[in-house]
């Protein structure tokens, strides 16, 4: 009899388990937040020249340059990208053509502001001497063909510390192309051409 009786009773304290836990299955209170309709716009880099697109800065007709003559041009880089970058100048990296004027071309190019493509009416140099070469100078003067390209050394503008472009900022280039004094009389009638000019903008 003692023995069916822990039987029984083990046997009620097992359906009550079960029952009980059954009970844990009910509702539970809940609450719940969300972020909706989430969109994503990427930023812009655009930096563009006051040339039209396509015009070259110089076209200098034959006779016009001897030795110690220089021609200078101008032209306005404005950025109008969302994002803070910074600038570099380069030139192009396709060769130089001509028939070897190139060798005897002095290059100077200095930054300012105040000019409109081509002309440099109205040009004033930056305050700054980046160089040590003068107001404004970025490129001091040397010959055209050591003017850095893009796979190289491309100049940082302005050179030391790079100034961070934001939207709207605009900055005049003055280029003085000079034929040596020391250009020699088989230099006559010669010709440097399909030398390209560029800027670029990257986001910093």
């Amino acid at each position: 009899m003692r023995r069916l009786r822990v039987v029984t009773l083990i046997s009620l304290t097992i359906g009550l388990a079960v029952n009980l836990s059954g009970m844990g299955t009910w509702a539970a209170f809940t609450s719940s937040t969300s972020s909706l309709a989430n969109s994503f716009t990427s930023g812009t880099v655009i930096l563009s020249d006051d040339d039209g697109g396509s015009t070259a800065m110089f076209t200098v007709a034959l006779g016009v340059m001897t030795p110690n003559v220089t021609v200078s041009r101008c032209i306005a880089v404005t950025y109008t990208g969302s994002l803070p970058a910074n600038v570099v100048l380069f030139r192009g990296s396709g060769a130089i053509g001509g028939t070897g004027l190139e060798t005897d071309l002095n290059l100077k190019v200095t930054r300012g502001t105040g000019a409109t493509f081509p002309t440099c009416t109205g040009f004033t140099a930056d305050a700054t001497n980046y160089l040590g070469a003068g107001a404004g100078v970025i490129f001091n003067t040397a010959t055209i063909t050591t003017y850095p390209l893009e796979a190289g050394t491309p100049i940082q503008d302005p050179p030391g510390t790079a100034e961070v472009w934001t939207n709207t900022e605009t900055h005049v280039y003055k280029f003085d192309v000079t034929v040596k004094s020391t250009a020699p009389d088989t230099q006559q009638g010669k010709v440097a051409n399909a030398i390209d000019f560029s800027w670029k903008a990257t986001n910093t």
